[in-house]
């Protein structure tokens, strides 16, 4: 097994996992006002 290669892998790996996480948080984020307002009708 190639370490170097095997860490160049996990650090890409998780450069794209980051960077998708933080996506998906900046887009719940935005969601949040519009839940909030839905729960307030509901209740």
């Amino acid at each position: 097994m190639n370490m170097g290669r095997t860490c160049i892998d996990i650090k890409y790996f998780f450069k794209k996992w980051w960077a998708v996480y933080f996506w998906i948080l900046a887009l719940h984020v935005e969601w949040y006002p519009y839940l909030a307002i839905n729960y307030i009708k509901w209740f």
